[in-house]
């Protein structure tokens, strides 16, 4: 759903490209909006093997990235190992866990996995209460400001190091704070 949007309505929902519609017995509604079609909500979906990001612990990860070379940062966004971890969202937790986006999956040290399953745990908890705070009826929106790598407000890192950017199908944000492991 990278383009799937939600809108409280009242009365008529005049939101453009509606997926689905859930109108209450107050005359207010609740849309999904995607303009590429491409969101599918599912009533009662299957239960999903990957776990969710939050639900993980460095033995998981330890094992799960044994069977990978793949850098580490692609496999964070892989929705069919970890559920719910996003680009941006990415980079917030490998900065925080010290480890460069590019390093090879399964030769991160032990030691590292635990900092990085600390650091998605710390990563989207702050997250989620930052959003809240300063957005407490939020249904709908990025909300990014308060990231700290992710930024591209920020050209330095809370440490100092100079924030660099990686262009490609998707952006990434990292320093040199960042230890890469081959």
């Amino acid at each position: 759903m990278l383009h799937g949007k939600l809108f409280l309505f009242e009365g008529k929902n005049e939101n453009k490209y509606p997926i689905i519609e859930l109108h209450f017995s107050d005359d207010t509604g609740l849309v999904l909006t995607d303009f590429q079609g491409i969101a599918t909500p599912t009533l009662n979906p299957e239960e999903k093997e990957a776990p969710d990001a939050m639900e993980i612990d460095s033995n998981f990860l330890k094992t799960r990235l044994a069977k990978t070379k793949t850098n580490i940062k692609t496999v964070l966004l892989d929705q069919k190992i970890i559920r719910g971890i996003g680009n941006a969202y990415a980079d917030e937790i490998l900065w925080d866990a010290g480890i460069s986006p590019f390093s090879a999956s399964n030769k991160i040290p032990d030691e590292k996995l635990k900092e990085l399953t600390k650091s998605i745990e710390s990563v989207l908890t702050n997250a989620e209460k930052s959003i809240l705070k300063s957005n407490p009826d939020i249904i709908s929106g990025e909300i990014r400001d308060f990231m700290l790598i992710h930024n591209s407000r920020k050209t330095h890192s809370p440490k100092g190091a100079e924030i660099r950017i990686k262009e490609g199908t998707r952006k990434t944000y990292y320093t040199d704070e960042q230890e890469l492991f081959e």
